[in-house]
């Protein structure tokens, strides 16, 4: 699977290079491409992001992938480093199987967590509906109120949009009944030098998407004793 999505991407050097989701999107036709194409065109996906997402290039559908790979592929903490293209790659193919138009390939598929379309899209659409709700047209950008906007970082798109969305809802109800407290601590995640590392240029280090979901864990666990 790898050495095709590289052959692919090498050879794509005519016009205007693909980027990897368009690479990916070509390679996994079927319910993976449909499945992307519904959450993104979701009005929730455009709230949370505040419409700031240009899916022209497909940069929508590679956040919302992102979370997917969080849910489906079980992290390898056996390995220092995640290879996100590739990973990213596996829950296409997954998507496909689980979509109901398997892909034809020799490769087993990679074990994966049994959820089915709708649970993907029920977690997606309220972790996304969640932060809208919690950081305003803040979420998920390094900058908080009231210094200028930043552009949406992907670390933190799949961290929180994930995190929220698993949240029961009763705990949420609880949560939002001290939304101010718990807002705070959330920016005040930004303020940590070790936290923002871990959504930076070592975000794809095992230590660091562990240590970035505990904290973000952390803060709702806090918040619910409070």
């Amino acid at each position: 699977e790898q050495v095709k999505f590289n052959i692919f991407r090498r050879i794509n050097t005519g016009g205007m290079p693909l980027t990897n989701q368009e690479v990916r999107h070509a390679l996994h036709q079927g319910a993976a491409t449909r499945f992307l194409q519904r959450l993104v065109q979701n009005k929730i996906f455009a709230a949370a992001t505040d419409k700031s997402v240009n899916d022209a290039r497909m940069e929508g559908r590679e956040l919302l992938l992102r979370v997917i790979v969080h849910f489906l592929l079980p992290l390898n903490d056996k390995i220092s480093k995640i290879d996100i293209e590739n990973e990213m790659n596996k829950a296409m193919r997954v998507l496909n199987h689980i979509g109901g138009t398997p892909e034809k390939s020799k490769e087993p598929l990679p074990v994966y967590n049994p959820y089915t379309l709708d649970a993907l899209e029920a977690l997606i659409i309220q972790g996304l509906s969640r932060a809208a709700t919690l950081f305003r047209d803040y979420a998920f950008r390094k900058a908080v109120p009231p210094n200028k906007r930043t552009p949406i970082n992907k670390a933190l798109f799949e961290t929180w949009t994930s995190c929220l969305g698993e949240i029961p809802e009763e705990n949420w109800e609880r949560l939002m009944g001290n939304i101010a407290r718990f807002r705070n601590d959330a920016w005040g995640l930004l303020q940590d030098p070790v936290f923002l590392d871990t959504v930076g240029n070592r975000g794809y280090l095992t230590c660091s998407i562990q240590h970035r979901y505990a904290s973000v864990r952390a803060i709702i666990d806090n918040n619910l004793k409070g």
